[in-house]
């Protein structure tokens, strides 16, 4: 969320910047994660991979377009089973695009996260597939909130000087104690509040923490890999 508030920072708005915007984003992922599920796909025809399943032409279409569609055990994973994460990915895209098209991106927060809030309430009513709910309505969605809501922050706002040093030093400790928890608490499966409270409040504590270090102390090798 932090990334993409970053990047849309000096975008225009309107439909051709959105549209921009969108063509960019699939590119950079659809051309490859093709490549993998086409690769797959047939190892799978010719009986090589994946032998106990049975893939219908709908199942096989929405893993091509990212779009979720509930596998025949009920689990919403594509054919190419890392690219759930490319699911969200694309939604957040999609949103956003939206979002630049009705020049919603330079007002205040409320209007970059009221559509995420929006499409997870209404992700919720019955009609509804539950596959397009574990997307639209998944806690993970916060978690790429929290990241827009820290990019809005810290560009509106600089903490003043002799708090920054107390703030930098709670939020390091509070992360670190919540990654501790997450280590006890062993791993989290699926995109459940609880992965929100384990992996996502720790991050969104760390990417506060990195942006209130000076460049100096990250400096050299650290900044020239990203």
């Amino acid at each position: 969320g932090y990334i993409i508030f970053q990047t849309t920072a000096k975008l225009g708005a309107g439909r051709q910047p959105a549209g921009r915007f969108l063509i960019k984003r699939a590119l950079r992922i659809y051309p490859a994660y093709w490549i993998w599920t086409s690769t797959l796909l047939l190892m799978w025809l010719a009986g090589l991979a994946l032998k106990s399943h049975h893939y219908s032409p709908a199942f096989i279409a929405g893993s091509y377009l990212l779009v979720p569609v509930a596998r025949e055990d009920g689990s919403v994973h594509p054919l190419l089973d890392q690219g759930w994460t490319l699911s969200f990915e694309m939604y957040f895209y999609l949103v956003m695009s939206v979002i630049l098209a009705l020049g919603w991106r330079q007002r205040n927060p409320a209007w970059l996260l009221a559509p995420f809030l929006l499409l997870g309430l209404a992700g919720l009513l019955p009609v509804v597939p539950a596959s397009v709910r574990s997307v639209i309505s998944s806690p993970m969605v916060i978690e790429f909130m929290l990241g827009m809501a820290l990019g809005w922050l810290f560009a509106k706002f600089s903490p003043a000087q002799p708090y920054t040093s107390t703030l930098k030093t709670g939020l390091l400790i509070g992360s670190v104690t919540l990654w501790v928890v997450a280590g006890l608490h062993g791993e989290v499966r699926g995109t459940g509040m609880d992965r929100l409270l384990i992996y996502g409040l720790p991050s969104a504590m760390l990417v506060a923490f990195a942006l209130l270090v000076r460049p100096p102390v990250l400096g050299g090798p650290l900044v020239w890999l990203g």
